[in-house]
């Protein structure tokens, strides 16, 4: 982790970055907001993340596990740095990010999927 690079400093097409810009924000682009990083517009944070994502940049961007969505669909969690710390997206097998994560929010995403992970092997008694 300590070779990723800040995604503010990745290039995306500056066309892709000034369409964002002034419309009605994503959700990526309201949870970068929640989630602390004001150092760059959350839309125009998601068009990088996206740009880094379907480019394969794995300077920007490194892999954590896959995971299912609300709708089952298959979602790949990567990790990024930002200048306000290290944040995880959650992208789309086309490579659209849906939604960012903080470490806290990923301490208990990985502890719900330990528990999943131990209850599905069945290791525990199925309550009487």
């Amino acid at each position: 982790m300590s070779g990723l690079r800040m995604i503010t400093e990745a290039t995306p097409p500056p066309l892709r970055v000034r369409g964002c810009l002034g419309v009605a924000q994503t959700h990526f682009g309201k949870r970068a907001g929640e989630r602390g990083i004001v150092s760059i517009p959350g839309d125009a944070l998601r068009v990088a993340v996206e740009w880094a994502a379907r480019q394969g940049r794995a300077e920007f961007l490194e892999p954590v596990f896959e995971i299912r969505g609300a709708n089952f669909e298959l979602m790949r969690v990567m990790r990024f740095r930002a200048p306000e710390g290290v944040f995880f997206a959650l992208i789309s097998v086309e490579g659209v990010p849906v939604t960012l994560y903080d470490r806290a929010i990923m301490r208990k995403v990985r502890a719900k999927r330990r528990w999943q992970r131990k209850h599905a092997r069945g290791t525990c008694a199925p309550p009487l």
